[in-house]
């Protein structure tokens, strides 16, 4: 049931100035010759300085709003800026500090929640006819509209990275320790082995003959115009001569001894040293960011002119297809999970939770937390603040008041007789009691 605290403390207030008036004309009237009348004057004057000594203060903490009165303003008008900063700092520091949000995420269950939501939405989504027609449609008109901005972005940045890398040789070796220690980690292991092996089988098999075959049908048209063998021909059937038997043993090899990834990596070393010091000449330099320059125009005008165009056209082809949607749908399923997968290993791991810590700190500080709620703070005029300020109390003022003048009204009855003394004593005594056991309980835990 909801109480309407301040039409209660209303009329509380009322009453209480009602009995001390009444009573202290009757009193005034019997010329003090009455006990009772004396008595219960007594009580009600001292419940109205308990009950306005309370409302006084409280009344102090807003008024007045504008000016002053007697050199007093009131409190938080006067300090206004400081508390929005302070509760600024407050929020910031102790409700959106990275130990609170990792500690609500893990109870709450959000990653387990919020996967669980993403899979059932795509999953339902999916299934629609007109949802696959609309994807289909936003992502061919985006390859088709934001795509050539897209390339140039994409090969302007990658021409700027190998400029950078051919600006600075000493760059290379950096890139190369990271990268070789990434590799040697990976070859150590057998199923890894393994997993490169199949990977260059399947190239082998797979992709090779079908590069052959182009090639050789080009040679024999180029043959048959030419009529004759050119070295470039020969050259190009003796490269694309695949001796898979002799290849195969260097894979099986290279999967069963862990050495074979050793030579790889000094291969590869002796590679990038010779690209480092090829580079160490300036002239070598420039030649190469031109050349850089000019290989990448080419290709970025092919991409948009040709590749593009066809990209777009095999995704529509693609997406097109009902049958294909299956598949797409399995691997969000299989993406989602592996999201899910991430995030817990990050937020169980010493590691994940440092990232996370300092990502969240980054974020808390970027959106500038403090600033905003000041700010917010300061937009408030003195009646919206007061009025903010009493409602998230929650009535505890009003109530405060209230037994300002019950406190009063007890020390009243103190006064009229030394009697009374005895059970509030008591009961002070019992309210001790109880106070110190529930500290005690508390301290223990």
């Amino acid at each position: 049931m909801n109480i309407d605290l301040v039409n209660w403390d209303r009329w509380f207030r009322r009453a209480l100035l009602l009995m001390a008036v009444v009573l202290g004309g009757l009193d005034y009237w019997a010329n003090g010759g009455n006990p009772w009348f004396r008595s219960g004057f007594v009580i009600t004057i001292a419940g109205c300085v308990g009950y306005f000594t309370n409302f006084l203060a409280i009344k102090m903490l807003f008024q007045p709003k504008k000016g002053t009165v007697l050199g007093w303003r009131g409190l938080v008008p006067k300090n206004q800026a400081q508390i929005a900063r302070s509760l600024g700092e407050s929020v910031q520091a102790q409700l959106l500090s990275p130990d609170i949000v990792l500690a609500y995420i893990a109870e709450r269950q959000l990653i387990e929640r919020s996967t669980a939501a993403l899979a059932e939405w795509t999953d339902a989504n999916l299934q629609k006819p007109e949802v696959r027609r609309e994807i289909t449609t936003v992502i061919i008109t985006l390859l088709n509209q934001r795509g050539p901005e897209l390339l140039t972005a994409t090969f302007d940045l990658g021409e700027e990275a190998a400029k950078g890398i051919a600006r600075n040789p000493q760059a290379i070796e950096a890139y190369w320790q990271r990268v070789r220690a990434a590799l040697n980690d990976f070859l150590q292991d057998a199923e890894n082995r393994e997993l490169v092996m199949q990977s260059i089988r399947r190239v082998i098999s797979q992709q090779m003959p079908m590069i052959a075959d182009w090639v050789d049908r080009a040679i024999e048209a180029y043959l048959q115009q030419k009529r004759g063998v050119g070295r470039v021909g020969l050259g190009l059937k003796n490269l694309l001569s695949i001796d898979q038997a002799a290849i195969e043993q260097l894979l099986i090899r290279f999967v069963r001894d862990g050495r074979m990834a050793d030579e790889v990596l000094v291969m590869l070393d002796a590679i990038m040293q010779s690209v480092q010091n090829d580079l160490a000449s300036e002239t070598k330099q420039a030649t190469l960011q031109h050349e850089l320059e000019v290989w990448i125009a080419k290709i970025s005008g092919v991409s948009r002119r040709h590749v593009l165009p066809a990209i777009s056209e095999q995704f529509g082809e693609y997406l097109n297809n009902e049958g294909n949607w299956a598949q797409i749908e399995n691997l969000l399923m299989r993406f989602i999970q592996w999201l899910k997968d991430r995030a817990h290993s990050m937020l169980h791991s010493s590691a994940g939770q440092t990232y996370l810590r300092a990502a969240i700190e980054r974020a808390v500080q970027q959106l500038n937390v403090t600033g905003l709620v000041e700010q917010q703070v300061m937009k408030l005029d003195s009646d919206e603040l007061e009025a903010m300020v009493l409602n998230n109390t929650g009535g505890n003022l009003t109530i405060i008041q209230v037994l300002g003048g019950v406190l009063g009204l007890i020390v009243g009855l103190v006064q009229v007789h030394l009697l009374f003394a005895v059970p509030l004593g008591a009961a002070a005594t019992a309210v001790w009691v109880a106070y110190r056991l529930n500290e005690r309980r508390y301290r223990d835990r």
